[in-house]
Formats: structure tokens, sequence, C-alpha cells
């Protein structure tokens, strides 16, 4: 008998290792067949198997979905184990990375009901979990109970409840937390810098913005590209475009960090904000310069600024070159470019968008104000009647006086 049971043993180890090296480079089709495998020939899993088989689970490609946590808890209780640390901690971390933040606070709860004390990286993480949900008095909560605990908080820990705290705009807090990093000499780092960027931004704290900018250089931590982004478009939209300019430019020129899409549209926005369409061109001739594909976004606000600016080719082209791109323009959008093609006398152009928009699909009470503030009466008149003809069909009836309301107001505004 002993001789079955070492044996089974050495059973579960070898399939426990060869289950480990799928794991690590997330190969759970490969773990499964092996786990199906070892129960046929009658060797039941251990705590170990079932970490494995969750750690393979968190690696796969769209990692754990919501539910298959707690599903792989009711397991692994099933088969008459204890979860550990590592279990817990494996999966709290994957429930985390899928946003699944109320499954990872059912866990956590669960793990110290049953007497599994959280560790450093539990308690990150659970901050983290909070910090994200916008729940900053839990999150909170988790930091004192750490500290309580006789965990000494590192810079995951620092930055986890910063993130917290500048989330929902308690500045006095941050600050706080920032001079207890440098009590204890826990350096902060670009992560640190870029939250509190983005958070005295989002209060209007602009020139302190860039003052933590500064500081993060003088103290030797370099800028990644999230910190230009986030800066250039606190700063553009504070109005400080000349600052948010300097920025990009000391980006570009004394850095290896190369401008993104959003560092370019954060610019280019900023510019816009300004009035400055000269600048705003430029930059977006730079950006299709060095390769980068715009997005619906950059887009809409490049078109909407050579309408403004009278260029019309330009306004055309970029028009195209969204749908070239398999980018789906919306109404606001379409209203510009059918607006710019009736000025223009481009019939042939405004039938062919007209009919397009038409067939489209869209909400025909804010098809029909496009229309009408493009001044295609016509066209609205259409939209109307086919929302009409239509509506002991699938259309709302709350539809009906959206429409007919849109289009008097507009023909009365016209004095039509």
């Amino acid at each position: 008998m002993a001789s079955s049971s070492s044996s089974d043993n050495q059973g579960l180890q070898v399939y426990n290792a060869m289950m480990s090296v799928h794991a690590r480079h997330g190969r759970w089709n490969k773990v499964q067949p092996l786990l199906v495998s070892m129960r046929e020939k009658g060797c039941e899993p251990d705590l170990i198997t079932f970490n494995i088989i969750a750690n393979a689970r968190t690696k796969e490609a769209g990692g754990i979905r919501e539910g298959m946590a707690t599903t792989l808890l009711r397991e692994i209780h099933a088969a008459g184990l204890q979860p550990d640390a590592v279990t817990y901690n494996t999966l709290i971390s994957a429930c985390s990375a899928n946003q699944s933040f109320e499954e990872a606070r059912a866990i956590f709860q669960e793990m110290k009901e049953r007497g599994c004390d959280p560790d450093i990286w539990t308690y990150n993480t659970m901050i983290s979990v909070f910090g994200r949900s916008g729940m900053d008095k839990m999150a909170e909560d988790v930091f004192q109970e750490l500290k309580m605990k006789g965990f000494i908080p590192d810079a995951i820990t620092f930055n986890s409840i910063l993130f917290a705290y500048a989330r929902n705009k308690r500045v006095e807090e941050v600050e706080q937390v920032l001079q207890q990093m440098e009590f204890v000499r826990c350096h902060a780092d670009e992560i640190t810098y870029n939250t509190i960027i983005d958070m005295y931004g989002n209060v209007g704290l602009h020139e302190k913005a860039l003052s933590v900018y500064h500081r993060m250089k003088d103290e030797g931590c370099v800028p990644d590209a999230v910190t230009y982004t986030v800066l250039i478009d606190v700063l553009g939209k504070g109005g400080l475009v000349l600052e948010a300019e300097q920025v990009f430019a000391e980006m570009v020129e004394s850095s290896n960090v190369n401008p993104t899409l959003h560092t370019f549209s954060a610019m280019i926005c900023g510019y816009a904000k300004a009035g400055m369409y000269s600048e705003a061109a430029r930059a977006y001739a730079y950006l299709l310069r060095v390769g980068i594909q715009p997005d619906l976004l950059l887009y809409s606000v490049m078109l909407d600024l050579f309408h403004k600016a009278g260029e019309v080719e330009k306004a055309i082209a970029t028009f195209k070159a969204m749908v070239n791109a398999g980018l789906q323009p919306s109404l606001l959008t379409h209203g510009v470019i059918l607006q710019l093609y009736r000025e223009q006398g481009m019939m042939k152009e405004l039938v062919e968008l007209t009919t397009s928009v038409l067939q489209s699909g869209f909400d025909p009470a804010l098809l029909c104000s496009t229309f009408v503030k493009a001044g295609l009466w016509e066209e609205a008149g259409k939209t109307l009647k086919m929302a009409m003809a239509a509506q002991q069909g699938d259309i709302p009836p709350h539809v009906l006086p959206q429409l007919v309301q849109s289009v008097l107001n507009t023909y009365a505004a016209s004095a039509r």
C-alpha cells in the first residue's frame, strides 16, 4: 500500500511539473488535457495542481473571465482542499486584471473569513482594486490595515493608494502620501508623478502639474510617453498652449521617447482650443509624416479645423481618409461635410453622401437634425416621412415628436 501511495504521489508530482511548464507560458490548451488525463488515471489534483491551473488561466489570452475565479475556488473546496495565500493572490490578481472588481472583493473577504492571512501582495492588489473602482475609502482602510499588520508599504502600495486618492481628486491626501514616501525614502517613480500630474490637471491646477514635471526631472526620474502625453493634455486644456508646445519639443528633441498618437492628439487639441490653426495643421502633417495613423477623434478634430479655416480640399481629403481607414464618422462629422458639400455646390458628392447617411441606420431624430442643420430641408423631410411611415414598426413612440419638434424649431429659427 505504501508503494502504491508513493507511486501515486510521484505521478502527481510529474503531472504538476508538466503542467507548471505550460502554465508559465500561458498554454492553458496544454494544461487542460493533462488535468483530464491525470483524473482518468485516478490521480487526484492537490492544491499545487489547482494553483498551477489558476496561474495558467490567468496567463491565457483574455485572462480569467468573470465568475471563473469563483468557480475554481468552489472546485478546490469540493476537493476537500484549503486554498492558501498563493491561490487567493493569483485569483484576486486575475480578477483585478480583468476588472472583475466585485469578484475580487468577494474572494478577498473569503480569504480573511477562512483564516488565510493576506500578505503585502494581497493588500497591494486590493488597494488597487478599490482605487480603480472609485472606492477610495475602502482603499484607505486596506492601506491602514496593511500598516497595522506590520507590513512596510512599498512603491506599489504608495502608487496604488495615490491613484485611489487622485481619482477622487483628494489633493491634500495625495500630497500627504508623497510626503510619507519621502519620509521612508521610497523613491517616487514615473507612475507616481504621472498620477499626480493628471490629478492636478483634473482639478485645474495646471501650473502645479508643470512644476511636478520639472521636479520629476530634477530628481532624475525619466519621463515616459504617458508623462509627456498627460502633461501636454493638461496644459492644452488649461490654455497653457505655449508651455504644452515646449514640453512637446522637449519630448521630440531631448528624450528617447517618441510621441504617440495620443501625444499628437493632445497637442493638436490644445492648438484647436486656442484657435491656432496653422500650428495644429503643422503638428498633424508631422504625425502623418512619421507614419502614425489618426483615429476617429483626431480625424474629426482636423476636419472641423480645416472646415473652419476654409481649407475645403483638406477637409474633404480628411473625411475620405477617415472613411478609407474603416472608421465610422459620427453624425456631427457627417453634418460638417454635408454642409461643406452644399456650400461648395458639390451636388454629386452631396447626393451620394446623403444617400449613404440615410441608409446607415442612424437614429432618425439625430439624422433629421443633422440634415436640418446642414440646410438639407428636403432630406430632413424625407427622414421625417420615413419615420412616420414606419411608426407601426420598430421606431419608439417618443421618436416622432422629437423629429417633428426638431424640424419645426429649425424652420422657425430660419424663418422658413
